[in-house]
């Protein structure tokens, strides 16, 4: 009897991805691991190990300039803690009326600089700096000029009219007003002060009392000045003070210096700092024409920058791009050192009952590339760099602290955008998120990796999102929702209700939505592949499916159309085009079957770009047999 010897029956295999985590630009497709993909577009976490599609974004209120800044003031009110919103806005400063109409907006300054702007709450009074002119909201919301209410300083104390004394605080670099206090003599008439070349504003004299009250006296009347030399005369003299002890002449006058007030005003980072750690100083930097400076206020008192109270760092051929806080010390970054050592620690003591702070160490890392993208991720201060997202982290060698990069995964893609010093970043729920050229980069402080081979200097890699067709300018939030304002003027929010069908879409366009796989070789590379089948498990919704394609041979084929297996009913968001008898709300499955043969290596993408409606990823899995080529 003849035998037959039949070929042993091909083992069915099957490519599954059950974890996506995030993008991988970085690594070619083939080496991309199955939990990230090296073309995913417009998703996000759902939870750890899952992914679907962002929500989409909607203009809340239009202004006629681009936007520069969105600030808040918070303020308590009967009891209640409210914020009130201010909008930077071209060269105004806009305070939101509450509608979607900026025309009932109150534009409260009109000389603003066109640029970009920072602020802080100090106390009860917001402070915003655009690097023309400082402004402060005050408690009240009316807006001036932080030079119009800038403190005048009492310099010396316990002078003679001859001259002497004792210094008791700096010149305010915000203000030309300050103050000396005399002790007066019997018959003394001419009273010297310290200053000579005094400006043309009226001088104010106070002469204490037997009551222990002030007499104002008047200029011309009661005293001439010589602006010239400095020198007070009084019609009679004022005699000794009626309280021993204590001065009894006080002469407040003006001596503008050239410059001073810029050297705060051109400032256009800040932060908030003090002894110990304490956030009661207001620091700020970022004035081009004093680039290797930091400049700190009283404290407290935003509007008193004293003469003397500032840091020098380095050489003025780097400039300090912004600060951040790291336990008791202010990190101070820069642009550029020649050795790296681009990040500076300042420590706040008390030396004699008095505050100062002093340079504690210089660290190694790569300069800050934008004054814009400073913000802390879960404990990590993270700053963009012209090598990626880095954070400043101690060493886990040597206990140092050194700047690491973050974002390995995502610099394939972010690191050849252009114009980086314009990226603009802000901390998001558990997501570091930056801006730039109509695209937003996502950093994932729930998911880290911990693999250093890939970035052996570096202790560990957040997974990252990649997000397209966002023209945002600034980043904020309000009550806790994502928003921008862009170079158009539009004040913008993404949805925030996952479960609405009208919360997928961008202004009424439809968000497209992909997740693409590693380039895929099975067990073994060097044989043939023939794909049978294709099942992927989506999160349900009302109104949901998916497109998948398959990449193969340099071609694409489209293995699966949009399908509303996945959908469920709703009475209360029902839209005829895509009802369903279905209510089972959990996860659903699509299963296609396919006829993909003799293939060394094939990837699937797997999307969808329907108006108003989401996609989320759970599971993935195609089935394949093997042979030799």
């Amino acid at each position: 009897m003849a035998k037959w010897n039949l070929p042993p029956a091909q083992t069915k295999k099957k490519f599954e991805i059950e974890t996506f985590k995030g993008n991988d630009f970085t690594n070619e497709p083939a080496n991309v691991k199955s939990y990230r993909s090296p073309n995913a577009v417009n998703m996000v976490r759902e939870s750890v190990g899952k992914v679907q599609k962002r929500t989409g974004f909607h203009t809340v209120k239009t202004y006629p300039d681009r936007i520069n800044g969105v600030h808040y003031l918070t303020y308590t009110e009967n009891g209640a803690v409210k914020q009130k919103k201010f909008i930077h806005a071209g060269t105004k400063i806009y305070m939101d009326g509450g509608t979607d109409d900026y025309t009932v907006d109150p534009v409260l300054y009109s000389d603003a600089n066109d640029t970009i702007s920072a602020s802080l709450q100090v106390g009860k009074q917001l402070i915003i700096f655009d690097g023309k002119k400082t402004l402060v909201v005050k408690e009240d919301f009316s807006l001036v000029t932080l030079e119009s209410v800038a403190y005048v300083p009492t310099i010396l104390i316990a002078r003679s009219p001859t001259g002497g004394g004792t210094q008791l605080e700096p010149i305010n670099l915000l203000s030309p007003k300050r103050t000396e206090r005399f002790a007066g003599v019997a018959s003394t008439t001419v009273y010297q002060l310290s200053a000579t070349s005094l400006d043309a504003t009226t001088v104010e004299v106070k002469k204490l009392n037997s009551s222990g009250g002030f007499d104002t006296l008047t200029e011309t009347t009661d005293f001439t000045v010589n602006r010239t030399t400095g020198a007070i005369t009084f019609t009679t003299a004022p005699g000794v003070s009626p309280v021993t002890g204590e001065d009894n002449i006080y002469i407040t006058y003006a001596k503008t210096v050239s410059g001073y007030a810029d050297k705060i005003n051109k400032c256009d980072v800040i932060a908030m700092y003090g002894v110990n750690g304490s956030r009661d100083r207001l620091f700020c930097s970022g004035n081009a024409d004093r680039a290797n400076e930091v400049f700190y206020s009283q404290l407290n008192n935003p509007a008193f920058f004293g003469d003397l109270w500032y840091l020098q760092l380095g050489q003025n051929d780097s400039h300090i791009m912004g600060f951040s806080i790291i336990n008791n010390y202010l990190s101070v970054h820069k642009d550029y050192s020649p050795d790296q050592t681009n990040i500076v620690l300042i420590d706040g003591k008390l030396v004699d009952g008095k505050a100062a702070f002093l340079q504690a160490n210089a660290y190694q890392g790569t300069g800050a590339v934008s004054k814009r993208t400073f913000g802390v991720l879960e404990t990590e201060p993270m700053y963009l760099t012209k090598e990626g997202i880095f954070a400043v982290t101690p060493s886990d060698v040597l206990g140092e602290r050194y700047a690491q990069d973050r974002s390995y995964y995502l610099n394939g893609k972010l690191l050849k955008e252009p114009n980086l010093e314009n990226a603009y970043a802000i901390t998001w729920k558990r997501f570091y998120v930056l801006a730039i050229n109509g695209h937003l980069y996502l950093l994932d402080g729930m998911q880290a990796s911990y693999n250093q081979k890939e970035e052996p200097y570096s202790s560990r890699q957040y997974e990252g999102y990649y997000w397209t067709g966002i023209p945002a300018r600034v980043l904020y939030t309000e009550n806790g929702n994502l928003c921008f304002g862009d170079s158009d003027g539009n004040i913008c929010e993404f949805y925030t209700d996952y479960n609405s069908l009208f919360s997928f879409n961008d202004n009424g366009k439809a968000v497209y939505a992909c997740w693409e796989t590693e380039e895929f070789y099975g067990e073994n590379f060097y044989k043939d592949k023939n794909f049978t089948k294709f099942a992927v498990l989506l999160a349900s919704a009302i109104a949901t499916g998916c497109r998948v394609w398959a990449i193969y041979d340099g071609t694409e084929e489209l293995i699966l159309d949009y399908t509303g297996d996945a959908r469920y009913f709703s009475y209360s968001q029902f839209v005829y085009s895509k009802f369903t008898y279905k209510t089972d709300r959990t996860p659903q499955q699509i299963i296609e079957k396919i006829r993909i043969k003799k293939v060394d290596k094939i990837r699937f993408r797997i999307e969808n770009g329907l108006l108003n409606e989401p996609v989320g990823l759970y599971n993935m899995v195609s089935e394949y047999t093997e042979r030799k080529i």
